[in-house]
Formats: structure tokens, C-alpha cells, sequence
């Protein structure tokens, strides 16, 4: 028998979270995470002893180790790598980076954020390694952009806090509702751009 871990084990957990994606915990059946996953249904039980292990095996690698490289260390490379740049260009970069994650770990990250809402040792898992984490970048950069004089004295939590909230907002449309805006992406990227760095207010409201 195989040992954990194996390419046997990572091939069921990879068709776990696509029949998971598709159906949901509790609308998966073994039976179907075993025809994707190419195996006979009891081999499924030599390694996962019920389909609420699998699910679980699933979260805790997801959320401990790929969403933080994913998430938070592609952003903090590109923070580092747009250091210097105009506000407006490194937001449009970081908008980009983190359309790009979405896209390609759409069924990932559908299923951590729909699951989280029910496992409270993920949901702080994901606090600690992600939320706070990306949080703590944002408050960073905002804070140097004000020190060189970019940016006039604001609060920075709440600057950072309304970054998280576009950033929850456009995961939220691409992930959970599978949105296909008639907005070209780059066109939608110029608008909340365009919505920060201007603002809203028209001349008679100054």
C-alpha cells in the first residue's frame, strides 16, 4: 500500500476539490470523488476514513501552506518590485496580480471561502496566515507613500481596509459567483482607479 502522501493520495484530494467546486461538501459522494479521481471507491477509505477527512485534509493544506504562497508572497513580490512607481501604476499591477490569483485558483479558493464559513479553526488559520499578513503589507506601503509625501496624512487602517475590501469584492465575483462582467478587465481596473485617485465628487461638491 501506499504511503501517505503519495501521488496516489494528491491525485483524490485534486479530484475532491474539483467535485467539491462542482457540488458542494455535502452534494459530493466518494463514489463521484473516486470516478474523477480514476479509483475504485474503497480505495478512497485507505486513505481518507470518511469524506469530512478529506475535506479537512484538503483545508489544512490549502490554508496553511499554498494560499499564503499564493496570496501573500506574490503580492509582497510585487509590491517590492513596483517600489517607486507611480500610486496609480502599482495599484494597477497589484489589481492584476491579484485578478490573475483568482483566475487560476478559482476552484481553490471557492471552496476555502465557502468552507471557511463553518470550520473555525480554518477561518483563523486564514486570519493568521493570509488576512493579517496581506493586511500588514497594505498598511506598510500606504504608510511610505505618506512619509514621501505622496500621499497627504490618512488613516491607514481604514486606507488598508478599504483595499482589502475591493480585493474581497472582485474574489467574491470571480470566484463565488463566477461573474463575467460585459467590462473589459482593464477598463474595470481604470475605474476603480480612477474612483480612488480622483474620487467621486463632481465640481459642484467642492
Amino acid at each position: 500500500m501506499e504511503k501517505k502522501g503519495s501521488k496516489r493520495e494528491r491525485e483524490i484530494l485534486e479530484a475532491a476539490i474539483r467535485v467539491f467546486e462542482k457540488k458542494g461538501f455535502n452534494g459530493a459522494t466518494t463514489k463521484e470523488i473516486a470516478r474523477e479521481a480514476g479509483v475504485a471507491e474503497g480505495t478512497i477509505f485507505v486513505y481518507f476514513p470518511s469524506k469530512k477527512d478529506i475535506l479537512q485534509q484538503i483545508l489544512e493544506r490549502v490554508v496553511d501552506t499554498v494560499v499564503p504562497e499564493l496570496a501573500v508572497r506574490s503580492l509582497e513580490k510585487v509590491l517590492e518590485e513596483s517600489k517607486g512607481g507611480r500610486p496609480e501604476e502599482v495599484l494597477r499591477i497589484v489589481l492584476h496580480n491579484r485578478l490573475n490569483l483568482m483566475r487560476g485558483q478559482s476552484a481553490m479558493m471557492k471552496m476555502v471561502l465557502v468552507e471557511a464559513q463553518y470550520h473555525s479553526d480554518l477561518k483563523q488559520i486564514y486570519k493568521d496566515k493570509v488576512y493579517l499578513p496581506i493586511r500588514h503589507l497594505l498598511e506598510k506601503n500606504i504608510e511610505e507613500l505618506i512619509s514621501a509625501g505622496i500621499f497627504r496624512p490618512i488613516d491607514v487602517p481604514i486606507a488598508a481596509t478599504c483595499l482589502m475590501g475591493i480585493f474581497g469584492i472582485l474574489m467574491i465575483e470571480h470566484t463565488l459567483y463566477d461573474e463575467n462582467s460585459d467590462i473589459d478587465i482593464d477598463e474595470k481596473i481604470n475605474k476603480i482607479i480612477d474612483i480612488i485617485f480622483s474620487g467621486a465628487r463632481g465640481g459642484e461638491g467642492k
